[in-house]
């Protein structure tokens, strides 16, 4: 786990965030927009208040939008890790299935 490789670093995780602390948001794309958002400001609160030097933020962003949201409201450097880690026909959640949209293909060179 990235975690135990970041000893000092923070963890906002998306299924804790949302049961705890965003129950009023669905997951529509305007409030999947919203939990970016809103996760993107956690992250800034840990680093802001020197609680750790890094912050690791997981979550589903499957559109460009929320992706968006959450940069733009980040505070500090992202670096962004996508894993695939299920094919789109496995996925149970079939409304995040039918929107995500791919990243972008990066080239290291």
């Amino acid at each position: 786990m990235l975690l135990d490789l970041m000893p000092t670093a923070s963890w906002v995780n998306a299924d804790f965030v949302r049961e705890n602390i965003n129950p009023d948001l669905t997951f529509s794309l305007v409030h999947r927009i919203e939990h970016a958002r809103r996760m993107a400001e956690i992250a800034n609160l840990t680093l802001n208040y020197g609680a750790n030097d890094h912050c690791i933020v997981d979550f589903v962003c499957p559109t460009v939008e929320t992706r968006r949201a959450f940069l733009d409201a980040a505070e500090y450097p992202v670096y962004t890790v996508f894993m695939n880690t299920i094919t789109a026909d496995e996925s149970r959640f079939a409304d995040t299935r039918k929107m995500y949209q791919l990243p972008p293909t990066m080239h290291f060179g």
